[in-house]
């Protein structure tokens, strides 16, 4: 779950992944996850999975234009392979409930308070585009509602 995100153009990182891509031969859409290892600044990747992600509207919000891209590839148009971006860097995302839940844990720990308030400020203050969870437009989070309601069914049943 993406809890608070900023739009990078970290190209080597992109380079790193497209051999493996390359040899599938994939087609479609693939997201991979990768976390930068702070003790030696190298990346990992976590997982890839075969599907959008589930911040797309980050993706799109930071100029990411899925929609014509894949409508122009279903036309049979071959999109250029290119590796230079063409979306803005240091767009923020924060999905405020987890993200503040988050924030909470980590204040509740002794060590380095005063630097998690700091981060925690940064991340706020930095440019963002709005979280698909908002009270303003009610749709994705009574989706996300209706889609819980069968498992919380049967768990009452069950109980």
């Amino acid at each position: 779950v993406t809890v608070c995100a900023v739009s990078t153009h970290e190209v080597e990182l992109v380079r790193a992944l497209l051999p493996l891509f390359e040899r599938l031969r994939w087609q479609g859409p693939a997201e991979a996850e990768l976390k930068i290892d702070e003790r030696d600044g190298i990346a990992r990747v976590l997982e890839i999975s075969p599907r959008f992600s589930g911040s797309i509207h980050f993706l799109i919000a930071s100029g990411v234009d899925f929609a014509t891209s894949f409508a122009r590839a279903a036309l049979g148009e071959r999109l250029e392979s290119s590796l230079v971006p063409h979306y803005r860097a240091g767009v923020g995302y924060v999905d405020r409930g987890p993200w503040l839940a988050a924030a909470l844990q980590e204040l509740r720990q002794k060590k380095g308070r005063v630097a998690t308030l700091r981060r925690l400020r940064q991340e706020l203050r930095a440019p963002q585009v709005p979280s698909v969870h908002s009270f303003g437009d009610p749709g994705p989070l009574l989706g996300k509602a209706l889609m819980l309601l069968p498992s919380f069914a049967m768990r009452s049943r069950n109980a």
